[in-house]
């Protein structure tokens, strides 16, 4: 995600939501009254030991590819663009039957 994501996303959250900001970020312009008057919360990662980090990534992605993690089986809800609010309902109430939910854009 660019820098210039993170607005948009503020725009997404719900009252009292939490933003996670991961991996490289670049410079962006926030409208910090949005963030005070929804009470948002911006949580930031850090990347400790960039070396671990990378073995894991390789790791995950030979997982992947030999077919000791199955992606499809984890994507268990697909909306199109126009059915965003099914999805956020679907998110704010799962059921038992969810594990990740994809959005078309």
């Amino acid at each position: 995600l660019k820098g210039e994501g993170i607005p948009e996303a503020l725009e997404f959250l719900k009252w009292r939501g939490k933003l996670v900001l991961w991996g490289c970020l670049e410079m962006a312009q926030m409208d910090f009254f949005k963030v005070h008057c929804r009470g948002v919360d911006i949580l930031a990662t850090q990347m400790n030991n960039l070396a671990q980090d990378a073995e894991y990534e390789r790791q995950a992605i030979e997982y992947i590819k030999n077919g000791l993690v199955k992606i499809k089986d984890l994507t268990t809800h697909v909306f199109e663009f126009d059915q965003m609010p099914e999805a956020f309902a679907l998110k704010e109430h799962p059921r038992g039957d969810v594990i990740h939910i994809i959005v078309n854009v």
